[in-house]
């Protein structure tokens, strides 16, 4: 296997979305089983989304904004993987991977308000949401998502529903047309 810098990057251009999809479906169609991930806490030390997670913080943070936008919401979906860590968060003085958690939530924070990069936040905040409706609507999963998720979330929260449901500033795709994905994954996930 080739380790080189561009090599790497194409991999994870190519695989960023599908991996975020899939998690996703997994969450969807499984929830039994993320229930199991988030009842294992904190038993469970460490599974395969940890190292994913781990190689690509590296490119995610540094780069172009198509690169982040592409990344973060993959980092934020393999962090829900993660309850140990995500469950750290306010503890980051633990180990590395926990501070790395932190700032990527202090990132999408921190970056939510700059014009440039409000599109790239409100992916990953509305799929947080997704995540949130998710333990909501299982009962399995105790009703309710964990608290921190909903802490995560809380800034941004009042300002997403003016910023992607607007008729006279929608969000856009990066080839000008309107961005209904992320519009109906808002709508649906505000239904729990």
């Amino acid at each position: 296997v080739c380790s080189s810098d561009l090599y790497k990057k194409k991999v994870l251009k190519s695989m960023a979305l599908p991996l975020r999809r899939l998690i996703f479906k997994w969450m969807n169609e499984s929830p039994d089983e993320l229930s199991a991930l988030y009842n294992a806490y904190p038993q469970c030390c460490e599974n395969g989304a940890d190292g994913l997670f781990e190689a690509v913080f590296p490119w995610a943070d540094s780069g172009s904004a198509s690169r982040k936008y592409l990344l973060w919401p993959l980092l934020l979906m393999l962090l829900m993987l993660m309850p140990r860590h995500l469950q750290n968060i306010d503890h980051a003085n633990v180990n590395k991977k926990d501070k790395r958690a932190l700032f990527l939530v202090k990132r999408l924070e921190k970056n939510f308000k700059k014009k440039t990069m409000m599109d790239i936040c409100s992916r990953c905040y509305v799929d947080l949401l997704k995540v949130i409706a998710i333990f909501s609507r299982e009962t399995g999963l105790h009703g309710h998502p964990p608290t921190v998720l909903t802490d995560i979330l809380r800034e941004a929260d009042p300002l997403l529903p003016s910023l992607i449901v607007n008729p006279q500033n929608p969000f856009l795709t990066s080839e000008g047309g309107i961005d209904s994905s992320m519009l109906v994954d808002f709508l649906e996930s505000s239904l729990y």
